[in-house]
């Protein structure tokens, strides 16, 4: 198996680590009557360390496996990620500044619309299985917000480092 496939492999095992480790989170949290919804993380690490199709690959399998998880419209996060992986493979192609707070602020824009989306599929599907009500999707959403941003900044930081000393390495 070459490098950059043995890499592409590395990289699902850590968008599924996370997911998981979000998942157990919100387990916990849902006895509040919260939930983090933060599938914005996953899609700029794999456009900044791959090449487009792996990153498209990567995306999707992290997409369904959160659709999965999430008991969402299966196929909305699989089909949603990929998407804005190749927008934002073009984004960087023209953005000239790698400045992390830019990358943050792409993937919070990404996340809130992915919110937005899915509070109205799920309001204007029949058979609801979560009552998501206006207050609940405004505090679900603050709170993401809160926790994303961190969040991005933590994920980032893990995946250079991980990435950058497996290129030194070899």
């Amino acid at each position: 198996m070459n490098r950059e496939l043995l890499s592409a492999c590395l990289m699902l095992l850590i968008c599924f680590i996370l997911v998981s480790l979000i998942t157990i989170v919100n387990s916990r949290l849902v006895n509040w009557g919260l939930f983090l919804y933060l599938p914005g993380v996953f899609f700029l690490s794999t456009s900044i360390f791959f090449n487009s199709k792996k990153a498209f690959i990567i995306c999707l399998i992290t997409g369904l496996f959160i659709d999965e998880i999430l008991g969402t419209p299966f196929g909305f996060h699989g089909i949603a990620l990929p998407a804005l992986q190749t927008l934002s493979k073009e984004w960087l192609k023209y953005n000239g500044n790698n400045n992390a707070f830019r990358y943050v602020y792409f993937q919070l824009i990404s996340n809130i619309l992915l919110t937005v989306i899915l509070f109205f599929i799920f309001k204007f599907k029949n058979d609801q299985i979560i009552e998501w009500t206006f207050s609940r999707f405004s505090s679900d959403l603050i709170l993401s917000t809160i926790v994303f941003i961190p969040l991005c900044f933590w994920f980032q930081d893990i995946v250079t480092k991980i990435f950058k000393a497996k290129e030194e390495n070899n």
